[in-house]
């Protein structure tokens, strides 16, 4: 499901591991705490756990670098989508329309959803639904109201590839829908086997809907194994929030202990992965371990693993993003798994599982556990499954007859990339983002640089004046640029290119003399002065996206000479595949002032392309 404005160069997960790490980062709200989001303009007292849009923005501590990033995001990755809560989504819209000065949802930037919504279901507080009820049809993702003011194409992917036995996969989907017959439900039941206890070396792992439940079935398996235990505790250094911790602090561990592996292998062997199950087969004085898994002769030398906990930065000298480690958390990368809860299990896969869903609280819990297991043959059913566990909330079900045939989506792939394309051209000529640039980075050193050295800031002011103007050139050009695609055919294609082409070469010219050179001149007076060197970096960085700018309109000249060519879209597409690969590498050089114009400079337009026909 992805939502259809925007392009696409960067992305950021966003499961539910990773909120913890990209969401606050970004966002600066804790998710795990996160009070109901409500998108109106209604007073809220500051003692009631909510907020409002005002208190939202109020609240956001974003420096530079998370504003910058923030401003350069092109493609928002949401995976396991299902446990986002609408009123998030619409808090993230909020932000992201705020800091990038875009009225469009999630501020222009290209929304891509995953997940299925047959699983697990957002959490929310009894007292917490009671107020979102106010205001959302329900709590899942697809009734936000960012997304009713710009509906996501919906694409199912329907291969199979953790089941292959047809009766299974029909059960299952039958349970996913809520259409479980007697008969089907009989069949499920015949797994039954309360009493079952399954031989230490037989793998089997137990699901269950409740916490309190797994951690009582893994240290009543602990207690019981003879022998000494051990103690393994976390390694935490600098700034990593307990609360992000991907594993136990301590881990306490037996000869015997069955045991979960929470990470991917990322050696060459690649001999475990997230979900693995294993047995702690020998623990030596030194406390190596050894980890033996089922039909594999080799044991396995069990190491500490390194989680990092990273802060990222725009660097707009070098046009990237920079990570920086501002701690560590290192511990084995197990826990123990005699039992999990289903809500933990959600993107595992077992061959073998004792399941426990009799007092399943959530729709989905019950396809959710049945749904880990390869076959049947690995099923034990510790509860009986009853007909009201398997439930599927009628907003989900109502959602999916939304979605498209294969021919729909054909058919509304073709105009939603021409309207991509139609996006990139108009882009190319707005200066708002530049405009804005500029302006924060006068005011940010008025009072700071500026107030010692006076003719520096009336240069700025200069040259924010011509930026100003080039930005009421553009609005305008932008306005005939929308007329000419409105009435696109073969022969306004041929009328876009010659406009744009002539816009292409005054507008490069006036940003490369009556901003880009000037700005570079101020950068060489900075140079003379002490204690400037970050106010240079400053000065680079505001050069960087002008010459990505320059570069970009000269790229919309060949989109446009391809839109002439040919009309197929998906050559129009191919022609503008470095538009977000555009690798500016003059304004991390030593700025000179002889530095070559740009392209197109040299043909100056008394402004041909505003003419009227």
């Amino acid at each position: 499901m992805s939502q259809k404005d925007g392009g696409a160069s960067a992305n950021w997960s966003g499961r539910y591991q990773c909120r913890r790490c990209y969401y606050p980062f970004l966002f600066s709200i804790t998710l795990r705490h996160f009070c109901p989001y409500l998108r109106t303009r209604l007073g809220v007292s500051e003692n009631q756990a909510l907020y409002n849009k005002h208190q939202l923005l109020h609240k956001l501590k974003l420096n530079s670098a998370k504003r910058s990033i923030m401003e350069e995001l092109e493609l928002l990755i949401i995976d396991e989508v299902s446990m986002v809560r609408a009123d998030l989504l619409d808090a993230i819209s909020e932000v992201l329309k705020w800091v990038r000065r875009n009225s469009k949802p999630f501020g222009g930037v290209q929304m891509l959803f995953i997940g299925d919504l047959f699983q697990l279901p957002p959490v929310v507080r009894n007292e917490d639904m009671t107020t979102l009820n106010q205001f959302y049809d329900s709590p899942f993702f697809f009734d936000a109201h960012s997304l009713k003011d710009s509906p996501p194409v919906f694409l199912e992917l329907k291969k199979i590839y953790r089941q292959s036995n047809q009766e299974f996969i029909h059960l299952l989907n039958q349970i996913r829908n809520s259409k479980v017959s007697q008969e089907e439900l009989w069949q499920l039941n015949s797994y039954y086997h309360p009493e079952f206890e399954p031989r230490e070396d037989e793998g089997y792992i137990t699901l269950t809907s409740h916490n309190a439940i797994a951690d009582q079935i893994n240290q009543k398996a602990l207690k019981a194994l003879p022998g000494k235990s051990y103690y393994f505790r976390a390694i935490v250094e600098g700034d990593f929030p307990e609360k992000a911790f991907p594993a136990e602090k301590d881990i306490e561990l037996k000869v015997g202990a069955q045991i979960m592996f929470i990470k991917n292998d990322k050696g060459e062997e690649r001999r475990f992965y997230n979900g693995k199950i294993g047995v702690v087969a020998q623990i030596d004085i030194n406390q190596e371990i050894k980890i033996q898994f089922k039909d594999e002769k080799d044991l396995l030398t069990l190491e500490r693993e390194l989680w990092q906990n990273l802060r990222y930065e725009y660097d707009g000298e070098k046009d990237q993003i920079d990570e920086q480690e501002v701690g560590s958390f290192s511990q084995l990368p197990i826990r123990l798994a005699w039992a999990i809860t289903v809500h933990k299990s959600q993107g595992l896969t077992f061959d073998k599982a004792v399941i426990d869903a009799g007092a399943s609280f959530a729709p989905g819990q019950v396809y959710v556990a049945l749904s880990r297991l390869r076959s049947l043959e690995g099923l034990v059913l510790r509860s009986r499954i009853m007909a009201s566990s398997i439930r599927t909330d009628p907003s989900v079900m109502e959602y999916y007859d939304i979605a498209q045939d294969e021919n729909q989506l054909g058919q509304q792939l073709q105009h939603l990339q021409r309207q991509y394309i139609y996006t990139l051209i108009l882009e190319a000529f707005d200066w708002n983002r530049l405009d804005h640039q500029i302006e924060a980075y006068i005011k940010e050193n008025e009072q700071k640089l500026f107030s010692a050295h006076q003719d520096l800031l009336d240069k700025m002011k200069e040259i924010y004046g011509q930026i100003r103007q080039q930005r009421a050139t553009s609005e305008k050009f932008n306005s005939q640029l929308t007329q000419l695609l409105d009435s696109a055919d073969n022969e306004s294609f041929e009328k876009l290119h010659q406009r744009t082409r002539a816009a292409c070469g005054w507008f490069t010219d006036a940003l490369a003399k009556e901003v880009i050179e000037p700005l570079k001149e101020q950068f060489k007076k900075l140079k003379s002065i002490k204690k400037t060197a970050a106010i240079q970096k400053k000065i680079i960085g505001l050069i960087l996206p002008l010459e990505r700018k320059v570069a970009q309109i000269n790229q919309v000249i060949q989109l446009t000479e391809s839109m002439c060519k040919s009309q197929a879209v998906t050559d129009w597409l191919s022609s503008v595949t470095g538009l977000h690969r555009i690798n500016v590498t003059e304004a991390t050089k030593k700025l000179k002032p002889e530095s070559k114009p740009p392209v197109g400079s040299s043909k100056k337009c008394p402004l041909p392309f505003l003419k009227k026909e």
